[in-house]
């Protein structure tokens, strides 16, 4: 798929201080997904995110502009993908690092996975530690239970490319 950089927004969350700058593939009153770009324009990924909606999505202005003329469209990996079940199937069938946050956990952390098993409603996965190899411990969550999914960010490349399992 092709975008054109008219596509590029400011995601706006609570206050014009929190913002992403992406690409909106969906954005309704149950979740979000976007193509994630960091303040260098360099492309970070598909994000989901449940139970979060852009207040307001801008389209115009200095900052924008300036992301704009430094994004490489080009740089874009397109996947399918279309909600959580879509980006859980990806990591498995092209054995890629997914970032997940959970409902239960205390902060706003990803953590970064490789899914072992899905069966539609479990999801069953080895964490990754920060230094790209796999932890012992097999843990399995609710996919209902997921709030946030990552895949193909800058880092899961990096941990997909020295990572030792």
């Amino acid at each position: 798929m092709a975008y054109k950089s008219s596509d590029i927004c400011k995601i706006i969350y609570y206050n014009e201080e929190q913002f992403d700058i992406g690409i909106i593939l969906s954005n309704d009153s149950n979740h979000m997904m976007f193509i994630d770009f960091n303040l260098f324009g360099e492309y970070n990924g598909y994000l989901f995110q449940e139970n979060e909606r852009a207040e307001k999505l801008i389209h115009k202005g200095q900052y924008l502009s300036f992301m704009r003329s430094i994004i490489n469209l080009d740089s874009i990996t397109y996947l399918p993908l279309h909600n959580k079940t879509d980006f859980i199937y990806e990591a498995i069938n092209n054995n890629r690092v997914l970032g997940i946050t959970k409902s239960t956990d205390y902060v706003e952390e990803i953590t970064d996975i490789k899914v072992l098993e899905f069966d539609g409603i479990y999801v069953k996965y080895r964490e990754y530690t920060r230094y790209a190899t796999l932890s012992r411990r097999v843990s399995k969550v609710k996919i209902s239970n997921i709030v946030f999914i990552q895949i193909d960010s800058k880092y899961q490349r990096l941990i997909e490319k020295y990572r030792e399992e």
